[in-house]
């Protein structure tokens, strides 16, 4: 592992350990290292939200963006073990293929699904990848994330060969709507023909933590999108999340 992240690493966890706020030397000594260099790491800590600097005392703490990543993880735990009966409703509602996605940086990744039964239907095998900016469930939650995680995502845009650059304040109102109407729509977006409808998941705290995604072609996507699949999407997607908030 490259020794700065190795560093950075064990400094968040030495900050997350201690009962009080650390001073430079306290936690140069903790881990043997220089206190220039402990200061240069923990001055990214500080820029990146992972830690909080006290300018008087000149101590730190840990922040709690700290809680707030393994809160994330454990709700993306928890979501997979509350959903599945919910996306059994949905596929015997919709009998589309069902997706249970959270957002890994920049990406989407399939953390559960169920296949159509239909003799034609998409292929989403748990473990794949996609771009978030042109996915029904990567547009559910970047539109519940921080600006700079959807800058990065239209920034990613150029990895995509042949795909055009987005228009930030376009993109914006898209996600504004996601947030007023309750999903997100794919038509075609990744690939041309597979159409898909997402709608957020939410834990306790109100965050965003999964999306539930109905995916499949556009000819019976865009025909039972209005009357069957969104008003089943966003209410699966309230029942898992209020199942999160009991739990």
């Amino acid at each position: 592992m490259n020794n700065t992240l190795n560093t950075g690493l064990r400094l968040i966890e030495i900050l997350a350990a201690s009962p009080h706020p650390m001073g430079i030397t306290e936690i140069a000594n903790k881990i043997s290292i220089g206190k220039s260099n402990a200061h240069r790491i923990l001055q990214a800590l500080v820029e990146e939200g992972y830690a909080l600097k006290d300018d008087a005392s000149r101590t730190y703490r840990a922040s709690l963006k700290i809680w707030a990543v393994g809160h994330s993880v454990l709700m993306g735990l928890n979501v997979r073990t509350v959903a599945p009966p919910f996306m059994t409703s949905l596929l015997e509602t919709t009998r589309e293929t069902i997706v249970l996605s959270v957002l890994d940086g920049i990406e989407v990744i399939y953390i559960d699904k169920l296949d159509s039964p239909e003799a034609v239907h998409i292929y989403a095998p748990v473990g794949q990848r996609a771009p978030a900016f042109c996915m029904a469930t990567g547009k559910a939650l970047l539109a519940y994330s921080d600006a700079a995680v959807v800058q990065a995502s239209l920034d990613s845009v150029h990895n995509y060969p042949g795909r055009d650059s987005i228009d930030p304040v376009v993109f914006e109102k898209k996600l504004q709507e996601i947030r007023v109407r309750g999903y997100a729509l794919n038509p075609g977006e990744w690939r041309e023909g597979a159409w898909g409808v997402a709608a957020p998941i939410f834990d306790a705290t109100g965050a965003a933590v999964a999306a539930i995604g109905v995916s499949g072609p556009k000819s019976r996507i865009s025909e039972n999108m209005e009357s069957i699949i969104i008003p089943a999407i966003v209410a699966t997607a309230r029942n898992i999340s209020m199942e999160l908030a009991c739990g």
